[in-house]
């Protein structure tokens, strides 16, 4: 990592190490974990300035997380959005659309649609057992934008085109 090995602060270092670790485990949130450890960082530093040992202000941080992870391990009622039916299209655009906007800004309505259409289509009896490696995306150069895509319910496989001969031995031009 090149990046990693320029930065000095042992600080700063940490938030790499995070931010890269949630791009591993998610895929996802690299900003919001960036943000919140700025969040945290700029107000031990408003304490530590009030005189607080840092020892304290590291202690009253576990015992924050310790006791959000109670919280959330709690409380089964914190689901932002219940789907009815995992294989209506309509409940997962609804579920989706809000994070495809966020990577994809302006595209939300078409990508919606055609990830909602494919995972509905590949949606096992128990949701459970649902599996992304059952969905591809094929891109064919020459087939317009975006707005021209759409959900094969099959399987598509690439092939030579037909009829036209590529390769001739002892021929005459």
């Amino acid at each position: 990592d090149l990046l990693f090995s320029q930065i000095y602060h042992p600080a700063a270092k940490l938030v790499v190490m995070a931010v890269q670790a949630q791009e591993q485990e998610c895929g996802d949130a690299t900003n919001l974990v960036s943000i919140l450890i700025g969040e945290l960082l700029e107000n031990a530093e408003q304490l530590l300035k009030q005189g607080i040992h840092a020892s304290d202000i590291i202690r009253g941080y576990e015992m924050a997380g310790d006791r959000v992870v109670k919280y959330l391990n709690d409380n089964d009622d914190l689901v932002a959005y219940t789907l009815g039916d995992v294989k209506s299209v309509d409940q997962i655009s609804t579920a989706i659309k809000s994070v495809l906007g966020a990577k994809q800004y302006g595209l939300e309505d078409t990508l919606t649609r055609l990830v909602a259409s494919a995972c509905c289509s590949v949606m096992p009896e128990d949701p459970k057992k649902f599996d992304i490696d059952n969905i591809r995306v094929a891109k064919l150069p020459g087939c317009g934008n975006i707005h021209n895509s759409y959900v094969v319910d099959g399987m598509v496989t690439t092939r030579d085109t037909m009829g036209i001969e590529k390769h001739k031995k002892n021929c005459k031009v």
